[in-house]
């Protein structure tokens, strides 16, 4: 059985298509929900997530930088500036170093989000990363202030939103070396107090492996929840694929198929892919129901659907059109192979023993049409019906390939 793929999906006016099966010579498509609204795949829902949690952490560091001003300003000139630099070079050795790195972070990160949103990892990194780093800014700057020093792992936390433990064992190393510089530059050569200094360090420490593991947990959490949610919605979509059978022959039904071909030929023309559409019928089915009984013609129908499903599982998808009659829609190969396929299915239905019957014999018709280029739907069925007729009206048991 084809697995339903919950990874890509295509929106075709009001079909939602989906990929049902990934083959070596190209994709099958089937409709699965005709809602478009509802057709997006768990991918790429999480990289659109993450593309706009991208922008509020930018806003975060915006509105971070804004504040950090704000109190910077307003400290200085309350307590007009320090003995030691006095008003005006706080303002020039603080306020404009804090104010220089910050917009520059701001400008770098913007850039790339607005310029470069497709990458969407590198992004997420650098975006971390230079929070980190705004926030190391201002605990180098103030040094003087122990508990400053510890301002770094605030922006670790940000981390959470991308759930991603190695993005956060980076930052939280990332912030224990701004905390650990701040530490070394408060306590200078001429003041050096070990043991202070060494309590700080390990404080720092606790703080970036308490912070590290919390912030981990917090990720494992989001991680488990997005994996739940993503077996509830392959779940779901293979809940549709069943639904959209027929549950005699588990080949998909009559509206999967009219809604599958014209997928399939938007598909062929968007991107010029090659599909064959193949339709088969049981000869003189009705003379074995009313021979054998319907049960038994349910046996046979059971049987030519087995060899079909074995024969055509890299290379296309099945459906039963109605009764006694079937249809396959072949992708990425050409009328050659997909006669060779068909031919093989034909041989080994009319080879097959029934037991009911005490024989073999049973044989099938088949007809055979490749999609031409914008060519409708309904056009491409018909040169197949028609061609399926022909290998009825010819002498049965026989394939015909379409020569309109």
């Amino acid at each position: 059985m084809p697995v339903m793929s919950p990874n890509f999906n295509k929106n075709y006016g009001n079909f939602a298509v989906f990929v049902v099966k990934y083959t070596p010579c190209g994709t099958i498509y089937c409709v699965i929900e005709t809602n478009p609204r509802k057709g997006k795949g768990m991918n790429s829902t999480r990289v659109e997530l993450d593309r706009k949690w991208q922008h509020i952490l930018w806003k975060c560091m915006l509105i971070t930088y804004l504040c950090v001003l704000v109190i910077e300003m307003g400290s200085r000139i309350f307590w007009k500036g320090t003995v030691e630099k006095g008003l005006f070079g706080c303002i020039v050795g603080d306020i404009i170093a804090i104010a220089v790195v910050s917009v520059l972070i701001l400008v770098i990160t913007g850039y790339r989000l607005k310029k470069k949103p497709d990458e969407v990892s590198r992004n997420t990194w650098g975006m971390c990363i230079m929070y980190v780093a705004m926030f190391g800014c201002v605990a180098l700057v103030h040094y003087g202030m122990p508990f400053i020093a510890l301002l770094p792992f605030v922006a670790v936390i940000g981390t959470t939103v991308f759930a991603d433990n190695t993005l956060t064992g980076v930052s939280s190393l990332l912030a224990l070396v701004f905390s650990c510089i701040s530490q070394l530059l408060l306590y200078n050569l001429a003041e050096w107090k070990i043991k202070r200094f060494g309590a700080n360090i390990m404080l720092s420490l606790v703080v970036a492996v308490g912070v590290y593991v919390m912030t981990s947990m917090c990720n494992r959490h989001t991680n488990e929840l997005i994996q739940a949610i993503n077996d509830i919605h392959v779940k779901q979509l293979n809940l549709l694929s069943e639904l959209k059978k027929e549950p005699l022959t588990g080949l998909y039904n009559r509206k999967t198929f009219d809604e599958s071909l014209q997928a399939q030929v938007r598909n062929c023309n968007d991107v010029g892919a090659v599909a064959v559409l193949a339709m088969f019928d049981i000869d003189h089915f009705k003379n074995v129901n009313d021979t054998y009984g319907h049960s038994n013609g349910d046996t046979v129908i059971k049987v030519l659907c087995s060899i079909i499903k074995k024969k055509i599982s890299d290379y296309g998808l099945g459906f039963r059109y109605g009764g006694e009659e079937f249809a396959v829609l072949f992708t990425g190969i050409d009328e050659e192979k997909v006669l060779s396929i068909v031919e093989d299915i034909r041989t080994e239905f009319r080879c097959y023993y029934f037991q009911f019957m005490r024989k073999d014999g049973l044989t099938v018709s088949c007809g055979i049409a490749r999609y031409r280029n914008n060519e409708k739907g309904e056009d491409w069925f018909n040169r197949t019906d028609e061609a399926l007729y022909k290998a009825k009206e010819t002498g049965r048991n026989k394939t015909v390939i379409s020569d309109r």
